[in-house]
């Protein structure tokens, strides 16, 4: 699906899994990002609530903000929430991840991955040109 956001030819994937609906994108970088007012990180928190954002963009293409932020919107509108956590679900492309070096910067929930369906492949003809 297209959603133009972080770059004009953003797109994010859906999939409509036995789990429910999932979305992966590259415009935010937790799921916590997409409902901002439940998440524990303050800072996140206090700026959706001060702001009265929505969702809280990842700000490294600010020339598209509007666009990004819809994006997010819709991302957000289609995957179905998460039954573990205030969520939705939203598989960031580069999810955020705690680390020692950024002390209370860890994300409230981790979607950590999908595991569902099966992958079924055929055969696949290999050529080769040499000019």
């Amino acid at each position: 699906m297209a959603t133009p956001g972080h770059t004009a030819g953003t797109v994010s994937l859906v999939l409509n899994t036995d789990d429910g609906v999932w979305v992966s994108s590259g415009n935010g970088v937790a799921a916590e990002c997409y409902a901002p007012r439940a998440s524990r990180i303050a800072g996140l928190r206090r700026h959706a609530v001060e702001w009265g954002h929505e969702v809280v963009l990842n700000a490294n293409t600010p020339e598209r903000v509007g666009d990004h932020y819809d994006a997010m919107i819709l991302e957000r509108s289609l995957a179905d929430p998460s039954p573990e956590a205030p969520f939705p679900r939203v598989l960031p492309l580069s999810e955020l991840t705690g680390s020692r070096l950024a002390p209370g910067l860890a994300p409230t929930f981790v979607q950590g991955g999908i595991a569902s369906g099966t992958i079924r492949g055929g055969s696949v003809e290999t050529r080769s040109q040499v000019a």
